[in-house]
């Protein structure tokens, strides 16, 4: 069992809602909340979309779909994928185990840098919106080019 559900930062919209990445996110981690109600649940990402930040924005509909607000935890400091983990890592202690919640296109980066910072991560799925062939080709190559990019930062 994780001690912490982290649903990853991604875009909002301009009205200040979650992106549509964004909120299959959130929907993820209310599921799995729902099913262990106890465990904190980490909202991560600081980056600022039109003045509201992505933790921000998450509470909101975290909020709306029944998560209780005391469980969950904002880190509005990163503003990448290893940033999540590096303060992830601050607010929860080194090597706390943490279900991480993503798109596929996303998932082994961001479980490799949280392992990389020291935390116990596994995968936790959330649902890809309906993209076209392009678009999940462009994300999938942007992602391995971040890969790479990792690598050579971290030797």
């Amino acid at each position: 069992m994780a001690d912490a559900i982290v649903v990853l930062g991604c875009r909002v919209r301009a009205d200040g809602r979650p992106g549509a990445f964004l909120a299959a996110r959130v929907r993820a981690a209310a599921a799995a909340h729902r099913e262990a109600p106890e465990i904190p649940v980490v909202l991560s990402g600081g980056r600022r979309w039109n003045g509201i930040s992505e933790a921000e924005a998450m509470r909101h509909l975290a909020v709306e779909l029944g998560i209780v607000p005391n469980i969950l935890i904002s880190e509005e400091m990163s503003m990448t994928t290893a940033g999540n983990a590096q303060e992830t890592r601050r607010i929860l202690g080194d090597g706390a185990r943490v279900a991480l919640v993503t798109q596929a296109f996303h998932a082994s980066r961001a479980v490799a840098l949280f392992r990389r910072a020291g935390l116990v991560a596994d995968w936790l799925p959330a649902e890809t919106p309906s993209i076209g062939p392009w678009m999940r080709a462009r994300l999938t190559v942007a992602e391995r080019i971040a890969e790479a990019l990792d690598r050579v930062r971290t030797g």
